[in-house]
């Protein structure tokens, strides 16, 4: 996933397995408080990416799954230089 390897900062924003749209709200809340630190720590040399990640569960049962941000998210990801990806964790296997 991603581009490989990366060394870095991880903020996490909620303390329970969240819903994606309350991900992207606590996400959106962030990047907009913290638009200008972010946008000085991607300047900062050797940074390459800011990522942020969205974990989602799924049953082994569910079928299929898309996933994208929301308008405002991505408006607010763009205008901090960060990038969201969601990551999909199958519940139940090994």
């Amino acid at each position: 996933m991603g581009n490989g390897p990366t060394n870095g900062v991880e903020f996490l924003l909620g303390d329970a397995p969240l819903k994606p749209r309350e991900q992207e709200r606590i996400a959106i809340e962030y990047l907009q408080k913290n638009r200008e630190e972010l946008r000085a720590l991607a300047c900062f040399p050797g940074v390459e990416a800011l990522n942020l990640g969205l974990p989602y569960r799924v049953l082994p049962n569910q079928l299929g799954i898309c996933l994208g941000p929301s308008c405002e998210l991505m408006l607010s990801a763009l205008d901090s230089g960060v990038r969201p990806n969601y990551y999909v964790t199958i519940v139940g296997r090994p």
